[in-house]
């Protein structure tokens, strides 16, 4: 049986970094409770209650971690401030609020929760009560996603962390002050005196501060966060009540590329010293769990960053929004994270995009494993292996993890995880396996014949170079030899004469949970920019079919894409296009902020996207072209950037490229645009038993998103080291 997740609803949160080779033991996993909804709504003006009312701002009351939560109390008419009292768990903590500039509200931050469930009372006078229920977890998780992953290796030292918990990944939190140079550096803050070369910058509201910034690095969910934001250490610390001058309102939360499957902290987070960011007054958070290349797992990055965002708003405040950003795995994360785990990010900008994860490999490994040495072992020229396998050189799939695992092999793992730990087939068959499928786990489930993680990966059916052949590219016996002796691979990924059958229950559990995007949940109504400086041609696989694959999949879930921008540009003047497509997205929110009217969520996106933000293409000089963006060979921007596909699309799949394993049908002679002899027929048929795609049906084993905010939390028991 696959793990049956838990419906939750939406909630904003925080997120976390770290570093040391230590093993770890995890904590209980906490009971899954319903979530009491996003505590914040882009600061949209709230109605004046007509009583008392209690609400976590800067996480879901169900979903809060480390022992604190930063609480509003709305006051109703005829309730001043100083008549009401704040117990927590019946101990009085109204000393921790203060009241806004109108006296209707009170914010405060409550320390000092237990774990598990407390209670929260706000009461005004005689016959005056609210209470609400808060559950707080441990600040090192986990909270949805399921137990966590072991063995697992702490990096905390080479953060230069002071451990505070060995059995977590922990260190005590440091805050410390850098500041940009007058020649475009950042360096240490020294004490004392301000340095000659500290420039000053002015934020996108126009304030003109000096250019100094606090970088906080701490510990959460076994990760290492950082957020950085300008700040004078000068003047009192930052805080939830006070307008910082530095500070734009405005959070950027990045996330780092590639994709493996963990079991250590990591060493690096998707970037918080950014100065197209920071210069501007963004704060920008991001910790370790949020690069793929330590932690391929969308759900665990979700939860990490909902924990970070819950830290900084405890620090510096609620945002306006939040700003998703990163390329490549940093793409995924966001069109993941914002399909399944709404009012995180309140609008994306992938770039580099792939729609999610796991699809990308389908292809991938296809051309690792199956077209790569079966065409560069028989008699094919260059332009026919690009046709076989859809991409603009072949050398995309020849250099492709050339000389290295792939992403499925369970022996792909990271140099940080001691190789005593490693899974080998005959020396250590109960090692770390580091596919990402063993990595998830939580999510796929465990095949009972194996031990190892269920897998969705197939290709009975596929018909490699269909495209080939039908256009006269490849001859019909090139591509009989082709798919006779294409193969497949095991569990461990050798290469076998048999093609490879997808677990139907790993299929089922892509689509539902929602590991393999649809364009549903919150990708519906999130404002995406998509953006990509053009690679196809540099044997390159962030190739930009991928942003037309996402657009497929949002017309498909909800009949058109109006939310998502495509861009593409030469990367000669890619910088230029970031600093545009930041601010364009800023406006975007900002007006979709200010829209406080009962409209439905998908008619106000489309109605606050800025006018001049449009699909366009950018050349070597700099000019723009507004045109919209399609997969078609019309336009000058395909003429300058054309996209290509991959070894599925080439197969005759869908542009959506989201198929796992495709429904049969007989071969039929008049699918091909070629004629057979009766002899390359019959052959046809033998290497096609049980018949070939059909690749206008959806894939055996699909179902719908089962809805957004899934918790993993009663799958399975929580891991032990040995």
């Amino acid at each position: 049986m696959r793990p049956r997740p838990i419906l939750r609803r939406p909630l904003r949160a925080a997120g976390a970094l770290a570093t040391a080779t230590v093993i770890v033991v995890t904590g209980a996993v906490a009971a899954p409770v319903a979530s009491a909804g996003p505590p914040v709504d882009r600061g949209s003006a709230k109605q004046q209650p007509s009583r008392l009312a209690v609400s976590t701002l800067s996480t879901a009351a169900d979903m809060v971690s480390g022992g604190d939560v930063l609480v509003r109390v709305d006051l109703p008419p005829n309730l001043s401030a100083p008549d009401v009292t704040v117990l927590r768990n019946g101990e009085d903590v109204t000393r921790a609020f203060r009241p806004a500039p109108d006296g209707r509200s009170l914010t405060g931050l409550v320390t000092g929760l237990e774990l598990g469930t407390n209670e929260l009372v706000a009461q005004g006078g005689r016959d005056r009560a609210a209470t609400l229920t808060v559950v707080n977890h441990p600040a090192g998780g986990p909270i949805f996603s399921g137990p966590q992953q072991m063995p697992y290796a702490c990096t905390t030292p080479e953060w230069g962390l002071v451990p505070a918990d060995e059995g977590r990944c922990s260190g005590v939190t440091e805050v410390d002050y850098r500041y940009r140079t007058d020649y475009g550096e950042f360096a240490p803050l020294p004490p004392g005196a301000r340095p000659d070369d500290l420039v000053e910058t002015t934020t996108s509201t126009g304030e003109r501060v000096p250019y100094i910034v606090r970088v906080e690095t701490g510990t959460l969910n076994r990760a290492v966060y950082q957020f950085a934001v300008l700040d004078d250490p000068a003047t009192p610390e930052p805080d939830p009540w006070t307008d910082e001058p530095g500070w734009n309102q405005r959070l950027v939360y990045t996330y780092g590329g590639g994709c493996r499957s963990g079991y250590h902290q990591g060493t690096e987070t998707g970037d918080v010293m950014q100065d197209l960011h920071l210069s501007q007054g963004y704060a920008v958070a991001s910790s370790t769990l949020n690069v793929n290349n330590t932690n391929c797992n969308d759900v665990v990055s979700a939860e990490t960053t909902m924990m970070v965002k819950e830290r900084v708003i405890e620090q510096i405040g609620v945002p306006l929004h939040t700003i998703g950003w990163g390329a490549s795995g940093g793409a995924m994360q966001q069109y993941e994270i914002a399909q399944n785990y709404p009012g995180l990010l309140d609008g994306i900008t992938p770039t580099l995009s792939f729609p999610d994860a796991t699809t990308y490999f389908i292809g991938a490994d296809d051309c690792r494993v199956l077209l790569r040495p079966y065409l560069n072992a028989n008699e094919f020229t260059d332009e026919q292996k690009e046709a076989i396998s859809g991409y603009a050189e072949w050398e995309t799939c020849d250099v492709q993890h050339a000389g290295r695992p792939g992403r499925l092999d369970p022996e792909d793992c990271d140099p940080a995880i001691p190789e005593a730990w490693w899974y080998d087939a005959v020396t250590n068959p109960d090692g770390a396996r580091c596919s990402i499928y063993d990595g998830m786990k939580n999510i796929f489930g465990t095949d009972p014949e194996t031990g190892f993680a269920r897998r969705p990966h197939d290709n009975v059916g596929v018909q490699y170079g269909l495209e080939a052949v039908n256009s006269g590219q490849i001859t019909p016996e090139q591509f009989l030899d082709l798919n006779a002796g294409i193969g497949g691979y095991d569990i461990d990924m050798n290469w076998t004469p048999e093609r490879v059958e997808g677990d139907v229950e790993a299929i089922r559990a892509a689509y539902s949970t929602g590991r393999t995007t649809s364009g549903a949940g919150g990708l519906a109504t999130v404002p995406i920019i998509d953006a990509r400086p053009y690679l196809d041609l540099a044997a390159n696989f962030h190739d930009s079919v991928r942003s037309f694959s996402m657009r497929d999949r949002l017309i498909k879930a909800n009949g058109h894409a109006d939310n998502q921008v495509i861009l593409r540009a030469d990367p000669s003047v890619y910088e230029d296009v970031e600093r545009e497509f930041l601010a364009q997205m800023d406006a975007w929110l900002t007006a979709l902020g200010e829209d406080r009217s009962d409209a439905p969520e998908a008619v106000k996106v489309l109605r606050a996207k800025p006018d001049d933000l449009v699909d366009a293409c950018w050349t070597a000089d700099g000019t723009k072209i507004e045109e919209p963006a399609t997969y078609s060979d019309e336009g000058r921007c395909n003429e300058l950037f054309p996209p290509h596909s991959g070894p599925r699309i080439a197969a005759g799949g869908p542009l959506s490229d989201d198929v796992w394993k495709c429904q049969l049908t007989p071969v039929d002679p008049s699918g091909y645009a070629v004629s057979f002899t009766d002899a390359e027929l019959d052959r046809l048929r033998e290497i096609f038993p049980d018949g070939v795609c059909d690749w206008s049906k959806p894939s055996i084993g699909f179902e719908p998103l089962a809805g957004t905010w899934l918790s993993f939390a009663d799958v399975g028991t929580p891991a032990t080291a040995d």
